[in-house]
């Protein structure tokens, strides 16, 4: 007579352990010094032994003001001392170069506030700054910035994932980067913010005496550092049952359409990609080194739409209703300046908007961004498209 045991199904266990199994962090380049306006790459290649599933940015030094007060400083402080981070190389799966990640610090931190109370780390002076949230946390002591003379050691830490934010972590492994995929083709480049003595710049107006002079961690000479780490993940025999997506997220800068009165207006036509997420970050900025302010005014609704706004996919309504679902859906209360039109609420990016789709959004029509704009002096604007140029596939998905 057989016994249950020899009529079962070979095991899954083995499997289900390696399904997501983070193996630490590990060092891509360290010590990359941070000076004005410069625009590194790295030296060294992402080794890409381990599949990964983000690369992780720690940036640490100290800033002295001296000379006087600076005239006032930008919401987003010294996030703004890296403007670019671009993340590239020719994946197999898109037939030639395809985007990770094409951003700058201030956001990049952001976003992922908006899935996740803490979801970064911030110190100056070795105090947390607050969240952010609405209002933006205020400029000053417990800001991102202080426009007073002194010493402002600063610590910084933020992960940029290749799946969706809190996406089930089920999910995140089937958006690893791994070799089959990217070889040893991945380039990470960055262009660090302007801000010379006295001048307007990234950190904000300075006083026409007001100095800056920038060091390591805790002072002593050299300049602010830049690590860059890998997060590895083991997947033992499991790899071969997944063939992993690709998400890029790539920011769009907006300024001229938002400066006049109207709407519904297209303030970006969209690539007609599966969509998980849809960002817009709204404010002001005098001369483009960083936001001066951060604000929900400039756009008084939002909505997404295709053909010339004749199908509403999401309806242009206030932009409050749209920035009610980060406490609604992730528990996160909404973030000034910033507004997420998700199609993804439940973290799992199959429910992404199929915008690749003929039959979804008709061959030869436009997949835009629309509002109704305020018409504000010094508007601007950075649109980001979540897009999913590959879903994830494989046995384990299948």
């Amino acid at each position: 007579m057989a016994t249950a045991a020899t009529s079962r199904p070979p095991s899954t266990r083995p499997y289900a352990s390696h399904l997501y199994k983070p193996a630490g962090v590990k060092p891509v380049q360290t010590g990359i010094a941070w000076s004005d306006a410069a625009t590194p790459s790295l030296s060294s290649k992402i080794d890409l032994a381990l599949p990964i599933r983000a690369l992780r940015l720690i940036l640490t030094g100290r800033l002295v003001i001296g000379g006087a007060d600076f005239t006032s400083v930008n919401p987003e402080g010294l996030l703004n001392m890296i403007s670019g981070i671009k993340l590239d190389g020719s994946n197999s799966r898109q037939g030639g170069n395809a985007t990770l990640w094409d951003i700058d610090l201030p956001t990049a931190w952001t976003l992922p506030h908006l899935f996740a109370h803490r979801a970064g780390f911030f110190r100056i002076n070795g105090a947390q700054v607050p969240i952010p949230g609405t209002p933006w946390p205020a400029t000053g002591a417990t800001g991102y910035a202080n426009k007073v003379q002194g010493n402002y050691d600063f610590e910084i830490g933020v992960d940029l994932p290749f799946h969706p934010y809190n996406a089930p972590k089920e999910m995140r492994a089937g958006y690893l980067v791994r070799k089959q995929e990217w070889a040893d083709t991945l380039q990470l480049a960055f262009k660090f913010g302007h801000q010379a003595n006295g001048a307007t710049g990234f950190l904000g107006v300075g006083a026409g005496s007001s100095t800056l002079a920038w060091s390591q961690l805790g002072g002593g000479g050299g300049t602010p550092l830049l690590d860059v780490y890998s997060l590895p993940v083991q997947m033992g025999p499991i790899q071969n049952l997944v063939l992993p997506g690709l998400i890029s997220r790539t920011a769009r800068p907006i300024n001229t359409i938002l400066q006049t009165a109207g709407g519904p207006v297209s303030l970006a036509q969209l690539q007609r990609q599966r969509t998980a997420r849809l960002y817009l970050k709204s404010g002001t900025t005098a001369n483009g080194s960083a936001f001066d302010t951060l604000n929900d005014a400039n756009v008084s609704a939002l909505g997404i739409s295709s053909g010339g706004n004749t199908k509403a996919i999401r309806p242009v309504v206030d932009i409050r209703a749209y920035k009610m679902n980060q406490p609604e859906d992730w528990k996160r209360e909404p973030i000034q300046g910033y507004t997420c039109l998700d199609f993804i609420e439940s973290g799992n990016p199959d429910s992404a908007y199929q915008a690749q789709n003929p039959s979804v959004v008709g061959d030869g029509t436009t997949f835009d961004l629309m509002a109704n704009v305020a018409g504000t002096p010094n508007a601007y604007g950075i649109v980001i498209q979540e897009q999913i140029l590959h879903a994830h596939m494989g046995g384990i998905y299948s």
